[in-house]
């Protein structure tokens, strides 16, 4: 019988080597940010082992299993980086969200609590509220006449479905006018966009309206949406451009490019040039709508007719086109500040939040703070000496931070936290693939960032707005001074000049009203 021939495993072994470091070097090069520069580094590298596990496999005479094993221990684990990477790819893709195929509007039909109905007997002689919209079927609906007019159709149409009948509306001329009569009782029900019930309670009033009010049937309507463009080539990545950075404040913690921003901020960035500038504006700043025929409005409420009215209406004061967006929620912003292990900032002044939001008092000077204190950094405004340009001027403060401690090599020890932090936190309509292009621009070439900010004040005022009707609110007119300060500073960055932080124009004649 023929003496079976054994399996020499070193030349198979080392031949599955060799095909797992050229896989190896495909998949890594091939990642997202891989910097470029490493990779004639990584092909010497994987060539010089290569080479060296050949010699033992096929030069050395001695048999054994050392070199085998050295073998597929070094292919298992070149194959399971390269099973690793595109989940990691993932995770870095999945921190942005486009704004995807459509939107959904929640139109929402309130009635007043059977408590709030109780306490105002002059209007209300039947103090019971139910919950059940088929309850209202004989009942009137107050709709308004200036805005969102699609979405409230459709509310009616729906409406209509559910009562097998027309329904009985009243129609009144603004949000202002529709609520005002809801509360006169006009009507037993009011049909609104839930985006407006904050706006509703800045109105003098109606301050308690979310208390006061009971939904009785929530509405959904799905929008479709133009898709963002793709760039023709990720080069376009390194070209500078100007974004609009909006932070909403509210209770949920799902995204929306609907609905009121808090947070207003300007970002002109050039990548080459590595300079970043940062001008924040009031959320109360008074300038033309472009969904309402260019009525003056407030910056706050512009969002409610989406985010790229409010990019719209803040390229028109700046005389330029921001045709890019960035949408975060604030309230899970603290989430990302945590991962991050925290920001240093300079404070400018002490200063305590109210019991509003939580009390905690910020000392002046150098401090660093978690999410949930940079949360009520941002917020606060009732208890700082000038109000809402205080709260922009933290906001901006903030922002800086952030980028500050995104561009430092320090994050890498809590970059897999930040990765599970950051997963579907924003919304943007810039390509992911231009803002990875940048990333791995700033690792083959690690320079810091010149990152210059500006806070723009004005004088504050009590005008009507175009969203709310005619019962005057607290706004700020932009000092036109400042502003002709960063257009100029915006067109240095995009052309490339060198830019340094300096005094705002007309920075010490701000004009706050308390409010």
């Amino acid at each position: 019988m023929a003496k079976k021939r054994k399996v020499n495993w070193k030349p198979v072994t080392w031949l599955i080597l060799l095909v797992s470091a050229v896989i190896l070097y495909f998949v890594l090069t091939g990642f997202i940010v891989f910097p470029k520069r490493f990779k004639t580094p990584l092909l010497i590298l994987l060539a010089a082992l290569v080479l060296l596990m050949a010699v033992f496999s096929f030069l050395t005479k001695k048999k054994g299993k050392i070199v085998p094993i050295i073998n597929g221990v070094l292919a298992a684990f070149m194959l399971i980086v390269c099973a690793f990477l595109p989940f990691l790819e993932a995770k870095l893709r999945g921190i942005f969200t486009d704004t995807g195929d459509t939107e959904e509007f929640v139109m929402n039909v309130y009635a007043f609590t059977s408590e709030y109905k109780a306490a105002h007997p002059e209007i209300f002689t039947d103090t019971n509220a139910s919950t059940e919209i088929t309850d209202y079927s004989d009942k009137r609906f107050i709709i308004q006449e200036a805005m969102d007019l699609e979405n409230q159709q459709y509310a009616l149409e729906e409406l209509k479905k559910t009562f097998s009948k027309d329904v009985q509306t009243v129609s009144k001329m603004d949000v202002l006018d529709a609520v005002t009569s809801f509360y006169n009782g006009e009507g037993e029900c009011l049909i609104l966009n839930e985006v407006f019930e904050e706006s509703v309670e800045e109105l003098e009033g109606f301050e308690n309206f979310k208390a006061d009010v009971q939904i009785i049937k929530q509405i959904t309507r799905e929008v479709a949406v133009e898709p963002t463009p793709t760039p023709d080539s990720a080069e376009k990545g390194l070209k500078p451009f100007t974004i609009l950075v909006a932070g909403e404040d509210t209770r949920s913690s799902k995204l929306k490019v609907y609905g009121r921003t808090d947070v207003d901020i300007v970002m002109t960035v050039n990548p080459d040039t590595k300079q970043i500038l940062v001008a924040g504006f009031p959320r109360d700043t008074y300038l033309k709508n472009p969904a309402l025929r260019n009525g003056m409005d407030k910056l706050t409420h512009l969002g409610n007719n989406g985010i790229q009215n409010t990019a719209a209406g803040l390229g028109a004061v700046l005389n330029t086109e921001i045709s890019e967006y960035f949408v975060v929620n604030f309230r899970t912003f603290k989430n990302i500040i945590d991962a991050m292990g925290g920001i240093d900032i300079d404070n400018p002044y002490k200063f305590t939040t109210g019991a509003n939001i939580g009390v905690h008092t910020f000392r002046e000077g150098n401090i660093h703070i978690n999410g949930e204190e940079a949360l009520l950094y941002c917020r606060e405004r009732k208890h700082l000496p000038n109000g809402d340009y205080g709260r922009s001027e933290h906001q901006t403060i903030v922002l800086k931070a952030v980028v500050d401690k995104l561009t430092s090599p320090e994050l890498l020890t809590n970059f897999s936290a930040l990765l599970d932090s950051l997963q579907g936190q924003f919304i943007t309509s810039y390509s992911t693939d231009n803002i990875y292009q940048i990333v791995q621009n700033q690792l083959d070439n690690n320079t810091p960032w010149n990152i210059i900010s500006y806070h723009l004040t004005g004088r504050g005022d009590m005008q009507p707005t175009a969203s709310m009707g005619a019962q005057k609110l607290y706004v700020n007119w932009l000092y036109a001074q400042q502003v002709e300060f960063i257009r100029g500073e915006m067109t240095k960055v995009l052309n490339g000049e060198t830019v340094t932080q300096g005094e705002l124009p007309a920075d010490d004649t701000t004009i706050f009203t308390q409010n």
